[in-house]
């Protein structure tokens, strides 16, 4: 290996140590960074906290399950990452078929498989928010009602789309 190919090595390599190292500092300041979701209920992809944590509606959350519905057999503090809906004070209404918010209706799943929320309207309580995802299969505020804001974890933005053609190949090559 000559000088040039040395050296290109070793800025390279100290490249990608300063990149692990800032990644680091930055988890050690401010936690977890980085959530990945694989489910369909959300955009599938990377997400990465974001720097600003006020809430604004559409934003996505990680957020903590309650532990009133741990006897679903999930692990306890499993994470879901669901959207901004319902903020306190806003009134919400559940009927047979369907949650309904002043912007759009979530169509219900009747199973005893799931948790029901009592038929009629409801207000976000103060401390709370209504968290729905656009799947009519998504397991969020229809089945849980309003959720706590201490168990949110992060606000978080799409990093990147495991649905894009870089990705696609990537899952092909490596399959």
């Amino acid at each position: 290996m000559n000088f040039k190919e040395r050296r290109k090595t070793k800025l390279l390599v100290a490249g990608i140590l300063s990149v692990f190292g800032i990644v680091g500092a930055l988890h050690i300041a401010f936690g977890k960074l980085f959530y990945s979701n694989v489910s369909p209920s959300a955009p599938q992809g990377l997400y990465i906290a974001t720097p600003i944590q006020s809430l604004t509606r559409g934003d996505y959350v990680v957020v903590r399950l309650p532990e009133a519905v741990e006897s679903l057999h999930v692990k306890k503090d499993y994470l879901l990452l669901k959207r901004v809906q319902g903020f306190p004070g806003e009134s919400y209404t559940i009927d047979a078929s369907a949650l309904r918010t002043a912007q759009r209706s979530y169509p219900i799943c009747r199973s005893d498989l799931l948790p029901q929320q009592e038929q009629g309207t409801y207000i976000v309580p103060e401390g709370e928010l209504l968290l729905l995802n656009d799947p009519d299969d998504s397991f969020d505020s229809r089945y849980l009602g309003s959720i706590k804001q201490t168990q949110i974890d992060k606000k978080v933005l799409l990093l990147l789309s495991y649905d894009n053609p870089v990705v696609n190949s990537l899952k092909e090559v490596f399959k």
